[in-house]
């Protein structure tokens, strides 16, 4: 009895990992149960439940945790120092904190993480998983800086309300469900993070809060990146972790948009994407396609350059070491270089399609 009350948590836990580990074993057992069985009723509750609320109540759960956690440390930090016993309280804290980040992981896992061990795009599109030559690139990179050229002069100028983003994406995502049915997105649930222009320094666009079934987007973002971020965040929230899939279901829900600024937005992106692909194999290729960039895309990106180089900082640089690290180990070996993979699935797509 004794053993079990001092170890009871511990047994547990490895127990539940063990689970995990046995359950994400098997692609085709994570697709049916987990990514459309259990997780689709799972993230429709949270998202009926916080979607009406106009803030991120993730974000709030984060800030209070946060809060919670430095007064906790402090705390922990001075009756350390003043305990004559400082080992048996190391060992009792790292025991605890070792249970702390170990519960948190399995729900993390349970909530959302299992979807990294889907199957993966190229088996619910049919696609194969083919490397692309240089002309394959070659022709992507055209037939991209057509469609933004195409969409840039009706884009956006101005910042979006919540309500404009809500519409736009939603109007895209009921488009793209009509054709497959297990993309279709209810109850919208993306907000702008409550963090704000800490955003900027950190680095990122929009986040996915596996706690709350939330969306965050970084609204202090340049206002033509806002659609595709937008678009990219709602593919995680249906439950494609992995971030070259979220690019590429985002990629399809803009081409079913009639909006032209999230059809810009996404076409830009995949874009450099692509052209950046096509630089590694034929450099002059690649700046002669980049020169074919409408005067609108080239501001764009001039003032996007811009807010990067405002916000650059070792903030960023430990924010982008430990995203690296964390896609590792949620099978993305290509760390922040995954979200690139986009490329090959979107051409793979259009092969497809247009045969």
């Amino acid at each position: 009895m004794n053993f079990l009350k001092r170890y009871g948590h511990l047994i547990l836990l490895i127990l539940s990992i063990f689970s995990l580990n046995w359950f994400t074993a098997r692609p085709e057992r994570v697709e049916f149960f987990y990514s459309r069985g259990f997780y689709p009723l799972l993230v429709s509750v949270s998202r009926t439940l916080l979607g009406w609320i106009p803030f991120s109540m993730g974000d709030l759960i984060y800030i209070i945790i946060i809060v919670f956690c430095l007064y906790l440390s402090l705390k922990k930090i001075r009756g350390f120092l003043k305990s004559k016993n400082k080992l048996i309280l190391f060992k009792s804290a790292s025991k605890r904190l070792l249970l702390v980040f170990g519960w948190i992981w399995v729900a993390f896992q349970v909530l959302w993480g299992i979807n990294y061990s889907r199957p993966g795009i190229g088996t619910q599109f049919k696609l194969e998983e083919s490397r692309l030559s240089t002309d394959d690139l070659h022709n992507l990179a055209i037939l991209l800086v057509k469609e933004t050229n195409r969409y840039a002069p009706g884009r956006k100028k101005g910042p979006y309300s919540h309500k404009e983003q809500i519409k736009v994406i939603q109007q895209a995502y009921d488009s793209l469900g009509t054709k497959f049915v297990f993309l279709k997105y209810k109850n919208p649930s993306f907000k702008a993070s409550l963090f704000g222009v800490i955003g900027n320094y950190m680095g990122y666009g929009g986040y996915y809060n596996p706690f709350s079934g939330e969306a965050q987007v970084n609204d202090k973002l340049p206002v033509f990146g806002l659609p595709y971020t937008c678009a990219h965040e709602v593919a995680h929230q249906l439950g494609f972790a992995k971030e070259s899939e979220a690019n590429f279901i985002g990629y399809l829900a803009a081409l079913h948009s009639i909006d032209s600024s999230l059809l810009y937005s996404a076409n830009l992106d995949v874009f450099l994407y692509a052209n950046s692909a096509l630089r590694r194999h034929d450099s002059t290729a690649a700046r002669l396609i980049f020169e074919q960039l409408s005067p609108i895309a080239i501001y764009d990106l001039k003032e996007y350059t811009k807010f990067i180089k405002k916000y650059q900082g070792p903030v960023d640089e430990l924010t982008t070491q430990f995203y690296t690290q964390f896609l590792h180990l949620n099978n993305q070996p290509e760390g922040m270089q995954s979200y690139s993979r986009v490329v090959g699935w979107v051409w793979r797509y259009m092969k497809k399609t247009a045969g």
